[in-house]
């Protein structure tokens, strides 16, 4: 006999770990998702619905936001962006977005991610990612919050505001980081 609830902490611990692949991942975590899975889920089912069941039009806008990508800091920052305009062309809703940073978590030589995804004109909700920097700190100066490598808070102003001031923000980050690790 097969529980539903398995399924639902199986998949939250796919994405808690970003499908196992994030430094939260522990001897724990692999030891919970067995004894789920001992459970009877099935969890190559699940990373598929989960993390490859994509409409084609979700897949459009993921191409049209990763067309945007620039990189900055010697390419050590990159960032993208997504418009009220991709959603309405592709047509979705903001809830119904995927997270576009895991498209481009591990990226070779990226020490920060930062992506703009327009929610109303002059809104926008910004996702910051990683794998060196204290990302919560920057998020938590804007009202936002979240994780040391995963964080996120709402900006208001235009791309371009919003983009520079992130960007100052994270070049900052990344010299002090480099210079504690004597670089």
């Amino acid at each position: 006999y097969r529980l539903p609830i398995g399924d639902c902490l199986y998949t939250t611990i796919l994405n808690d770990s970003n499908n196992f692949t994030n430094a939260n991942t522990t001897p724990e975590t692999f030891s919970l998702a067995a004894g789920i899975a001992g459970l009877g889920i099935n969890p190559s089912d699940l990373n598929r619905r989960y993390f490859l069941n994509h409409r084609p039009n979700e897949m459009r806008y993921v191409g049209q936001t990763l067309a945007t990508i620039q990189l900055y800091n010697n390419g050590r920052i990159l960032v993208m962006h997504s418009t009220l305009d991709m959603q309405k062309t592709n047509d979705l809703a903001p809830d119904s977005i995927m997270n576009m940073t895991r498209w481009v978590q591990g990226v070779k030589g990226v020490d920060a991610i930062a992506h703009f995804r327009e929610d109303a004109p002059g809104l926008f909700k910004l996702s910051l990612r990683s794998p060196i920097l204290d990302v919560n700190k920057i998020a938590v100066a804007y009202g936002g919050g979240g994780h040391q490598k995963a964080s996120g808070a709402h900006l208001k102003g235009s791309l371009d505001e919003v983009r520079q001031d992130i960007l100052n923000k994270l070049t900052t980050a990344i010299a002090e980081h480099d210079s504690r690790a004597g670089r």
